[in-house]
């Protein structure tokens, strides 16, 4: 094991030690706030505007990237609630343990993911990456497999493209 491997398992036990924390409603809402609030926000802002214009003289709407962020914001704060609504309805039928336990699990693999798509990412700017030996990232035990992981999430959700609305693609 490289620096790099010890990088990468200290990064998902940082995650998994972080959704053990936070238990596996409150990760998994986080990740789904984030999706959710990015697909809504531009989806809906412009009606969030039309909305706004019965309460409000239309002169003094904010602009379209100013009700962006507060749709975005209003998704992630709502998803959130509820997700803290759930945990606490899981401590009280006695499944706090298993929601850690999960949140452990997701947390990690969460971590894993966000690894892999810096991976993809430094892969194509390795060339300023010319301090590092050479063979650094080929004894890394813990690279490649992450790498690859990236590269099938990043296919498959090329794949899903035409899933989704004409507006976000």
């Amino acid at each position: 094991m490289n620096y790099i491997d010890i990088a990468i398992v200290g990064l998902v036990i940082f995650g998994a030690v972080k959704g053990f924390s936070k238990g596996f409603i409150i990760e998994a809402a986080s990740l789904i706030a984030l999706i959710l609030g990015l697909i809504g926000a531009l989806l809906f802002s412009s009606t969030v505007g039309t909305l706004l214009e019965s309460f409000i003289d239309a002169d003094r709407i904010p602009p379209s990237g100013v009700l962006f962020i507060l749709t975005f914001i209003a998704i992630i704060i709502g998803i959130n609630l509820l997700a803290k609504f759930l945990t606490r309805v899981l401590k009280m039928a006695a499944l706090g343990g298993l929601n850690r336990l999960l949140g452990a699990v997701f947390g990690g693999l969460k971590f894993i993911l966000i690894l892999s798509a810096i991976t993809l990412i430094l892969d194509q700017f390795e060339f300023l990456f010319t301090f590092m030996e050479d063979d650094i990232i080929d004894e890394s035990q813990f690279y490649e497999p992450v790498k690859s992981i990236g590269s099938v999430v990043l296919e498959w959700l090329l794949d899903k493209k035409d899933l989704l609305p004409e507006e976000l693609v």
